[in-house]
């Protein structure tokens, strides 16, 4: 059962990285979808805002969405287009080149998927009196306030 839940966010990101590469040959009409202008200024940026949704989602062991990407794309490369093996040490090392942006836009949706967490409420939207929030004040709640706000009003009108 836990190797099934790692299964999901893998083979989410193998077909995400695939449906950009097969998308982008077809579009293309070329031989190597990565020789296209429009891999480089469509496909590139949707593969970069998609390792940020994956790493948002799957915030355990970020590092691997960009690479998944990336390698699944050279997969595919190898076995779908015919050619020799002489560039590829080359195409390696370009490969992890451009897997680097794509592992850290997972790492920013690491950062925004914990940013988001410590921001959530907890149950129930009015946190106890004398917590202390990220500032170091003790923690007022949207409510509590307006109600505090609510009630000098009433009090300087009546007088």
């Amino acid at each position: 059962m836990k190797n099934q839940k790692k299964l999901i966010p893998i083979s989410v990101t193998v077909l995400f990285g695939a449906a950009m590469w097969v998308a982008f040959w077809l579009v293309s009409g070329r031989h190597d979808p990565q020789a296209s202008v429009s891999y480089w200024s469509n496909g590139y940026p949707m593969m970069f805002g998609g390792s940020i949704l994956f790493g948002y989602l799957f915030p355990e062991g970020a590092w691997k969405w960009g690479l998944y990407i990336v390698g699944t794309q050279l997969f595919l490369a190898l076995f779908i287009l015919p050619g020799d093996l002489n560039l590829l040490p080359i195409g390696l090392a370009v490969q992890v080149i451009i897997s680097i942006p794509l592992v850290i836009g997972s790492y920013v949706g690491v950062w925004l998927s914990k940013r988001k967490r410590s921001e959530r409420p907890t149950r129930g939207s009015i946190r106890p009196p004398g917590k202390i929030g990220r500032t170091g004040q003790p923690y007022i709640s949207r409510y509590a306030f307006s109600m505090r706000s609510l009630s000098v009003q009433l009090l300087s009108n009546g007088e």
